[in-house]
Parts: C-alpha cells; structure tokens; sequence
C-alpha cells in the first residue's frame, strides 16, 4: 500500500503541478497574450530575473523574467511555473491606457496590452522607462 501512494504521488505531483500552472495561465491572461504575442525573437537587451508582477488576476511573485529590449519587452516565466506559459515579447507600442498604481514604495506599472485589449498587466515601475515617450506620460 504505501509503494502505491509513492507511486501515485510521484506520478501525480507533476500532473497536478503542470494543470495548476496551465489554469492560472489561462484565468490570468497569458495564454491570450501567448496567441497574440509569442515570442520569436532572439532579440538582444538587458534582462532582470525574479522579478514580480502580474497577468490579469494572477500574480507571478518573484518568478518573471524580464528583458528589456529595443523594440519591447520580453517576458518568461522561470522554470518551475514556466508550463503553459510559452515566453512572450509584446512590442513597446502595444502598452496603452498606462498608470502608477501600488502603496508607499511598492510603486508598479499598470497597463491594457494590444488593441483591442488582450489582457492587462501589471509590472515593475521602471518599465515606464522604456515605454515611448507619449505612452508614459498617459
């Protein structure tokens, strides 16, 4: 009996891991980011680990991977939680409806991706630094 509870946990800890990650992907917004904004590109930039932010209502805290790159931004997931979500690169001018949301010095970068919107995201503050200058101001 207890050789098959180990099996069974052994075999259904991933099975429950990747339908729980594959879930928030989809409650949150990534998989309709993902159909629109696959990421291709091999692009070059600067790039931040364990960084935190969010997807719709789902919060990926610590587990984002950002770069920074010319054209836009790049965004993945670290690997334990990376199951259903396939790396994205939304470019700089797909980031509308732009604002400053948080409490006290935990300041964040809200905004609407695509047109029409695909999902909202919410992000480090210091994104808004490499938005085009029109859209940081919005």
């Amino acid at each position: 009996m207890e050789k098959l509870l180990l099996i069974a946990g052994i075999i259904g800890f991933p099975i429950a891991w990747g339908s729980i990650s594959v879930l928030a992907s989809h409650v949150g917004g990534w998989a309709k980011l993902a159909a629109h904004y696959t990421d291709t590109r091999s692009e070059q930039g600067d790039t931040y680990y364990m960084r935190s932010g969010s997807v719709g209502i789902v919060k990926y805290n610590a587990c984002l991977i950002l770069r920074v790159c010319e054209n836009g931004l790049r965004l993945s997931v670290v690997f334990p939680f990376r199951i259903g979500h396939p790396p994205l690169f939304i470019p700089w001018d797909q980031f509308h409806s732009v604002s400053e949301t948080g409490l006290f010095f935990l300041r964040f970068l809200d905004a609407y991706v695509g047109t029409p919107v695909v999902a909202n995201v919410r992000l480090p503050i210091w994104v808004r630094d490499h938005l085009p200058s029109e859209d940081a101001t919005r």
